[in-house]
């Protein structure tokens, strides 16, 4: 999978690129970035000297500056070879100062680990090593933001100058054009492919390390776990320019859950004490290597896929209960969650059970009566709604699900024969499909708070995943989805605060992403 999605770079409005680089780009950074407005200086030297006029003397002086002399003499290569020449030299220039700040990160993890290590031997030279462990990792979450932003604005502006590049020269032809074999080769350059993941998730370990220890090494929160009436989750809205920011402030409380895949079945950080979580550090540690560019196969989220049903021939009713935002409205989706084909299971809207003991799927047994699973048979939508909802009700009547309680029994029966009893012309008409990161409240202030963070969320009418090769009908969604479970007032808790501070989140009461798609899909059918 690219390491860098389009919506992560999309986020560039109508002001000129160069100022936005001198504006938002790290002091550090600045002189290490595309040199974009020389890129177009020169663009305009080439022009002029294809056309055999005089060049400007000042754009011709920046260029050489920037290039060498050989940049703008006369030369027999056409004005796409000498360009792209160009291009390689600022590839070169970012790839280079993308690995040197790896390895600078590579030394904040290092000096953690040290502190977290004298921690737990109790041989260490500093006094509060646990503050000391704290100050590398804040120091490392600061500099993995900027460095996505500097990933996301040179890959912005190199995609841009290949654009501004056909637009003045008009090739011949698609294939004749700069973009036809650039933009395919600028997918694989360092600063674009690499995966940021093990970084990512070396600060999560590091927390969580930091975590267990001040609590006296104990694997779960101490103290009862705040209790909660919501029957539904919250969800909110998280600019995806702000998408790492907001993981690191959820990461310093939340645990991060690493996903089951096809070859295993994840790292369970939530089970492991602190002398645990150092030494699972120091190993991921020395996996990067002594420069720290080790390319270490870390996966931290599943693509997640939701496939929505209504009757389009009956005015879309499921679509207009969606829009009452009632907890009780009795809609209903399939989902999957990991590897596979197809979904795996039939799921209220909201259910708390997606983000909890439902996360993964296939599901190995019920553990919620919001769910269960969807049976792989032949024949119409509702067909299969109703064998899947036959098998639940039998589980239930054979004392299978007894862990659910008579109460919860009697709840998953009652979803289960409601969904038997769907319209026999029920049909898919929206699939939403993301990349899910999970995370599990660690701290005392959230305990029982579980949240996905859906990113590159992707709109269509046909079966697919995040960015999937979409039919012409797909829509990229603009926003990350954060959806929180066991969360009774969302306005007095200390971390959503701090997100909304950051300006990263934005909150939309009772947003439905099934409504939004069905809407944004038919729009002449439901309006």
């Amino acid at each position: 999978a690219l390491c860098l999605k389009k919506e992560q770079f999309s986020q560039f409005g109508m002001v000129k690129f160069g100022k936005q680089i001198k504006r938002l780009a790290d002091q550090e950074y600045v002189n290490h970035y595309i040199a974009y407005d020389v890129l177009k200086k020169a663009l305009g030297v080439l022009v002029e000297q294809e056309k055999g006029r005089e060049t400007g003397a000042s754009d011709v002086a920046e260029v050489q500056q920037t290039f060498g002399e050989m940049s703008t003499g006369i030369s027999c290569q056409s004005s796409h070879s000498r360009f792209s020449q160009l291009l390689q030299h600022e590839l070169t220039k970012v790839n280079r100062f993308f690995a040197l700040k790896l390895r600078t990160l590579l030394d904040k993890f290092k000096g953690a680990q040290r502190a977290l290590n004298g921690y737990s031997s109790g041989h260490g030279q500093d006094e509060d090593p646990l503050s000391t462990a704290e100050r590398f990792l804040e120091e490392a979450a600061e500099e993995l933001v900027t460095l996505e932003n500097f990933r996301r604005m040179n890959f912005a502006g190199f995609r841009k100058i290949a654009k501004k590049f056909d637009k003045t020269l008009s090739p011949e032809s698609p294939q004749a054009s700069l973009q036809w074999f650039f933009l395919p080769s600028l997918y694989r350059e360092f600063f674009v492919s690499t995966s940021l993941n093990p970084q990512i998730l070396s600060i999560a370990m590091g927390y969580a390390a930091i975590r267990r220890f001040r609590r006296g090494g104990a694997q779960a929160p101490q103290g009862a776990a705040p209790t909660s009436t919501a029957r539904s989750t919250t969800t909110f809205w998280v600019m995806p320019a702000a998408r790492l920011r907001s993981l690191f402030t959820l990461i310093k409380r939340f645990e991060l859950v690493i996903p089951p895949s096809v070859n295993s079945s994840g790292t369970d950080l939530g089970s492991m004490n602190g002398q645990a979580l150092t030494a699972e550090l120091s190993k991921l540690i020395h996996a990067m290597g002594s420069e720290g560019l080790g390319q270490i196969p870390v996966e931290l989220t599943l693509e997640t896929t939701k496939v929505y049903l209504d009757l389009p021939s009956k005015g879309f009713p499921a679509y207009r209960q969606r829009l009452q935002m009632s907890q009780d409205s009795g809609t209903f989706h399939l989902r999957r969650t990991g590897p596979g084909v197809g979904m795996d299971v039939v799921e209220k809207d909201a259910a708390l059970s997606a983000l909890g003991v439902h996360a993964f799927t296939p599901l190995q047994e019920i553990k919620s009566p919001e769910a269960f699973p969807l049976t792989d048979t032949d024949g119409s939508e509702a067909a299969k709604l109703k064998a899947a909802a036959e098998a639940a009700q039998t589980s239930a009547q054979s004392g299978a699900l007894a862990g659910l309680g008579q109460q919860g029994t009697a709840r998953l029966v009652a979803f289960a024969n409601e969904v038997a009893s769907s319209d026999e012309s029920l049909q898919r008409v929206a699939t939403v499909g993301s990349s899910r990161w999970l995370l599990r409240g660690d701290t005392d202030s959230t305990q029982g708070v579980s949240i996905a963070f859906d990113e590159d969320v992707q709109i269509s009418k046909s079966p697919g995943g995040p960015a999937a090769a979409a039919d012409m009908d797909a829509i990229d969604f603009p926003y990350i989805l954060m959806e929180v479970a066991g969360v009774d007032d969302s306005s007095k808790a200390k971390w959503l605060e701090e997100l909304q501070g950051e300006a990263a989140l934005r909150c939309v009461p009772d947003f439905s992403i099934g409504a939004h798609a069905v809407a944004a899909l038919n729009k002449d059918l439901v309006g």
